[in-house]
């Protein structure tokens, strides 16, 4: 199927093509998000070292922005408050180290994310978390403008 510019999913200069396309009422020729920094590190609870950044993406690479996210919450007549959270989901780049989930990081379980561990090689391995594992997720805007 041929995708229809939105003017921007993903960050990329001049748009890029949505798949799936949006409904109509969804489109948005001016589609923009904010540009804050996402980190997200791992870090085993067996473990007493630092620990290890594991993905680092952007939220300018969301697929829907707030704006549509707020309109396809609301189409149907669910009510919206002041102080309603709107969860975003995973919020992928195109490059490896910008997958946004242990899902896709392992690639479905079939790849190894190897951890720092002391500094010396030693770290362990994951495919997926493990009970007690610590997952940090930092954000921040640099405030270039």
């Amino acid at each position: 199927s041929e995708g229809v510019d939105v003017g921007g999913n993903g960050g990329g200069e001049g748009g890029m093509k949505d798949d799936p396309v949006p409904l109509e009422y969804l489109r948005d020729p001016n589609y923009g998000s904010y540009d804050v920094s996402l980190t997200v590190s791992l870090q085993p609870n067996s473990s007493k070292s630092k620990p290890t950044q594991i993905c680092q993406s952007n939220l300018k690479h969301m697929y829907w922005s707030s704006v549509q996210q707020l309109v396809h919450h609301s189409v149907t007549g669910c009510p919206m408050n002041a102080g309603d959270l709107l969860a975003s989901g995973t919020i992928s780049g195109k490059e490896r180290r910008n997958f946004g989930s242990m899902l896709e990081l392992s690639w479905k379980g079939t790849r190894e994310i190897v951890l720092d561990g002391d500094g010396n090689g030693g770290g362990e391995v994951r495919k997926f978390l493990k009970d007690g594992d610590a997952v940090i997720m930092e954000g921040w805007c640099d405030g270039k403008e």
